[in-house]
C-alpha cells in the first residue's frame, strides 16, 4: 500500500470516527429532549391520579367521591399556581367539582344521600371488580385535566368552565386509552405496597379540613409508583395519544360554542 493510499484510509477512519461522536452526541441530545417532553407538573398530576383511584376501595359512603373531587381540585390549584394564575380557580370550578357532587352544595348533598346510601354496596362492588380498567383510567383522566387547564389558563380568551367541562367529558368518553390503559397497569403492577399507600393518603384526605390535602408529604410507595408511572408515559405513542385527546377537546368545545 502506497503513502497516497494510506493517507486516504487514514481520513476515512478519521471521518467515521467523527460521524460517531456526532450520532452519539446526537443520540444524548434527543435523550435529553425526550426526557423533558413530559410537563414537570406531571410528577404532581399523577400522584393525585394515584390517591384519587385508590379512593374505590374505601369502604365508606361518600368517601371516594369526596377524595375525588379533593384530589381534582389539587390538580387544578396547583398547575393554577404553576402558571402564577391562582386567581383563576373560580373560572375552573366545573373541572373539579361535578354537578351535584360532594363539594358542590349542602343541599342537593343532602337530597341524594338516601339514594348514594341505597346504591353504595353495589356502586362499591363494581368499583372494586372494574379496578383493573378504573384505576389507569382515573390516573389518566387526571393527568388530561392537569393538562387542559394548563393549556386554557394561558389562554386569553377562555371558554365557559361548564362547557369546558362538558366537552371534556366527551372527549374523554369518546377516547380509545387501551394503550396508555395497559402502559399504566404494567408499571404499577411492578410496584410494591402502592395501593396501600394510595389508600391510605386517600384516608388521610377523608379525615383533614385542609383545602390542599396533596400538599402533605407524599407515602413512598406512591411516589415511586408515580415516577414509574410518568417514565412509561415517555413514550411517542403516548404523548401523540394526549395530543389526539387535545384536538377532540378543542373540536367539542367548538361545536358547543356554536350550537
Amino acid at each position: 500500500m502506497n503513502r497516497q493510499q494510506l493517507i486516504t484510509q487514514a481520513k476515512m477512519v478519521e471521518s467515521m470516527s467523527q460521524s460517531n461522536v456526532i450520532d452519539a452526541n446526537e443520540l444524548a441530545r434527543l435523550k435529553v429532549e425526550r426526557q423533558s417532553t413530559l410537563v414537570p407538573e406531571m410528577h404532581s398530576w399523577i400522584v393525585a391520579g394515584m390517591v384519587s383511584a385508590a379512593a374505590r376501595f374505601i369502604p365508606v359512603p361518600f368517601v371516594d367521591d369526596f377524595v375525588k373531587a379533593k384530589c381534582r381540585k389539587h390538580i387544578v390549584s396547583s398547575t393554577l399556581a404553576r402558571q402564577s394564575r391562582s386567581e383563576l380557580l373560580n373560572d375552573f370550578d366545573a373541572m373539579y367539582n361535578d354537578p351535584g357532587g360532594i363539594l358542590s352544595g349542602a343541599a342537593a348533598m343532602v337530597a341524594r344521600i338516601p339514594i348514594k346510601l341505597l346504591l353504595f354496596p353495589v356502586r362499591k362492588a363494581v368499583a372494586i371488580m372494574t379496578s383493573v380498567r378504573g384505576v389507569p383510567l382515573e390516573l389518566i383522566r387526571c393527568i388530561l385535566l392537569g393538562r387542559t387547564v394548563k393549556r386554557y389558563a394561558t389562554m386569553a380568551s377562555r371558554p365557559d368552565d361548564k362547557q369546558l367541562r362538558e366537552a371534556f367529558d366527551k372527549a374523554f368518553s369518546g377516547m380509545d386509552f387501551r394503550v396508555v390503559r395497559a402502559v399504566v397497569g404494567d408499571a404499577l403492577s411492578g410496584m410494591d405496597r402502592w395501593s396501600e399507600a394510595a389508600i391510605k393518603m386517600a384516608k388521610a384526605i377523608a379525615a383533614q379540613k385542609s383545602d390542599d390535602p396533596l400538599s402533605q408529604r407524599e407515602e413512598s410507595p406512591v411516589r415511586k409508583g408515580a415516577e414509574q408511572v410518568e417514565h412509561s408515559l415517555n413514550q411517542p405513542k403516548v404523548l401523540d395519544l394526549f395530543s389526539d385527546f387535545d384536538t377532540k377537546l378543542d373540536a367539542r368545545l367548538a361545536a358547543l360554542s356554536t350550537s
